[in-house]
């Protein structure tokens, strides 16, 4: 019981700040630019184009942008190759014919000047485990990034959860 009031709670004072910022959601990652070093910001434009490509279905950007030894780990704990990504790439739907996940708390953890791992959490409507953390891992292959790595992680809190 006490759970579900937390629940309640919590979707009762934080779910509306979401809605308001969800549209302006990369406003509020570029205010935080300010105090990014070009590195972290450089990481996060890639991850934002990277989001954005997997939005439209553009295979070929991301096809060029995925490392070809991509390991990637869903929230069920399955693991996929560069070939599995591209395969469940669809089509950009009209944007009123789908519900857009709401993503936040980015975060770049530098490894070395040529690698670095990007997270963020998102809350994917309809989907079960609705909240996940994403960790992407990337590295500098010659100038460009490509995604290395990456891995979906349910929030314990939940991942039963239920509409």
């Amino acid at each position: 019981m006490k759970t579900r009031l937390l629940l309640f709670v919590f979707f009762l004072l934080v779910v509306p700040s979401f809605a308001q910022s969800s549209a302006a959601g990369s406003q509020a990652i570029a205010s935080d630019s300010q105090r990014l070093t070009p590195f972290a910001q450089t990481l996060l434009d890639t991850e934002h184009a990277f989001i954005a490509a997997h939005e439209r279905g553009d295979r070929q950007y991301l096809k060029n942008t995925v490392a070809d030894d991509f390991v990637g780990v869903d929230n069920n704990g399955n693991s996929s190759g560069k070939a599995d990504m591209l395969e469940d790439v669809e089509p950009a739907k009209p944007a009123s014919d789908k519900q857009r996940p709401i993503l936040y708390f980015f975060e770049v953890v530098p490894l070395n000047e040529g690698a670095a791992v990007v997270t963020y959490d998102a809350v994917r409507p309809g989907e079960r485990p609705r909240y996940v953390h994403v960790s992407d891992t990337w590295v500098k292959q010659g100038e460009q990034w490509k995604l290395k790595f990456q891995q979906e992680t349910p929030n314990l809190w939940s991942a039963l959860d239920t509409d």
